[in-house]
């Protein structure tokens, strides 16, 4: 659920529920750096990193991938 054909190393946007703002700590998106079973870690164009959960995306957040990578470490 979620994060299904994300990679590391795609370029992806997030929506967030409720139009959450950058300026509460929500990005809208960047580069995948790593994921695990639970999260998908995002580096930010900014140059920090931010997750996005499992959970945050059973509340209604959505991952969408705009450039394929080519792949992670």
């Amino acid at each position: 659920m979620g994060f299904d054909g994300i990679r590391p190393g795609d370029r992806v946007t997030v929506s967030w529920p409720g139009g959450a703002k950058p300026a509460e700590g929500y990005c809208s998106g960047g580069v995948v750096v790593q994921m695990t079973e639970r999260l998908v870690a995002i580096r930010a164009p900014e140059g920090y990193c931010f997750c996005v959960t499992k959970n945050q995306v059973a509340a209604g957040a959505s991952l969408f991938a705009v450039k394929k990578g080519g792949g992670g470490r």
